[in-house]
């Protein structure tokens, strides 16, 4: 990895469901599903991935980018994505109550199955 760790790369990736402290500040591939993206006052979005779940900060460029990547046009049309992000997981305070997002430090894959309804 990136960070300079030897490890297999099933341990390099993480699925949002199984995220523990152990991840925390750490670098890996997260992976899942956009549920609700909210756009930022500064043109970036929060890609909240569920209750409970991780919350992805994106800023304007890497939003941009990753819509013309996608073959998409609107922020909602995240909705339902599946991505898979390379960061460190960050843990923060919103409106009161502890939350963790994962600031993008290097690439984006998301994308749609031809099965997911929307």
């Amino acid at each position: 990895m990136s960070d300079d760790t030897r490890q297999t790369v099933r341990s390099g990736c993480v699925h949002l469901s199984e995220i523990e402290d152990k991840h925390k500040n750490r670098l890996r591939v997260y992976w899942g599903t956009i549920r609700f993206p909210r756009p930022k006052e500064d043109g970036g979005a929060w890609l909240n991935t569920g209750r409970g779940s991780p919350t992805i900060v994106i800023e304007e460029d890497e939003l941009v980018t990753l819509l013309e990547r996608s073959g998409l046009e609107e922020l909602e049309d995240l909705s339902g994505s599946f991505f898979a992000i390379m960061g460190k997981l960050r843990h923060g305070r919103t409106a009161g109550s502890t939350s963790s997002s994962t600031r993008t430090s290097t690439g984006w894959q998301c994308g749609r199955s031809s099965r997911t309804k929307r």
